[in-house]
């Protein structure tokens, strides 16, 4: 999967910021802004068959983004906090 053409794909399609970056850990990560944590599963699954989605990574990042929403009325898909 090569990020920076999927991170093109995902902006496009959802009309929102996105960016490939490197964990702290070294490892790859997409930053996708905004609610889409299901459409991008669906189109990952539909671009690239190969890819294995983590199920439970998904869930975790919708409870994130719903926590965040309850706590500030808003939420990121990326489970990153609003800044002031």
């Amino acid at each position: 999967m090569d990020l920076k053409k999927a991170t093109k794909l995902f902006a496009n399609k959802f009309a929102c910021g996105c960016a490939a970056s490197k964990t702290a850990a070294g490892n790859s990560e997409v930053i996708i802004q905004g609610d889409v944590v299901d459409e991008v599963v669906d189109l990952i699954q539909a671009t690239w068959p190969s890819v294995r989605i983590d199920r439970s990574a998904t869930e975790a990042c919708r409870a994130t983004t719903n926590l965040v929403r309850r706590l500030f009325g808003c939420g990121t898909s990326d489970g990153r906090l609003p800044t002031t």
